[in-house]
């Protein structure tokens, strides 16, 4: 399931609930081409905004491993020596959290997947100000 505000958006919140294999978090999963290259412009002139959404505590208390996908060979075009050159490999900019069948079973499953939301929020704000030339939020 994924919930986006715009069917336009490239990055939306996603839960997916199956035995053993259950998770949720947001952010954009295999965007298209178009949308991946501004992201990544973007990350690229905005590298301490980024860094300070994807570093930050909120972030890493719920997304300990960071961003999900492996390396893309299509960040051509970057010094070898840019400092987000680890994000810019990226072909994913989404992050998740594993939901463990107790926690389905859990009173709490719609609390703590609320929380999963509200930390991935930042990341899918900026991927989506990015790839739909928004203002910035602030």
């Amino acid at each position: 399931m994924r919930v986006s505000l715009s069917k336009n958006a490239a990055a939306t919140y996603f839960m997916q609930i199956s035995p053993d294999c259950s998770y949720c978090g947001g952010g954009a999963l295999m965007p298209p081409p178009r949308l991946a290259r501004i992201s990544k412009q973007t990350i690229a002139s905005q590298t301490g905004k980024w860094r300070g959404i994807v570093e930050g505590p909120l972030f890493q208390k719920y997304f300990p491993n960071g961003l999900n996908g492996g390396h893309d060979v299509s960040a051509k075009g970057y010094l070898k020596n840019h400092d987000a050159l680890d994000l810019l490999n990226l072909k994913n900019s989404g992050v998740c959290r594993s939901v463990s069948n107790e926690m389905l079973m859990s009173t709490s499953l719609v609390e703590e997947t609320v929380k999963s939301f509200s930390a991935a929020h930042a990341l899918v704000g900026y991927i989506n100000r990015a790839t739909t030339r928004l203002p910035d939020a602030g």
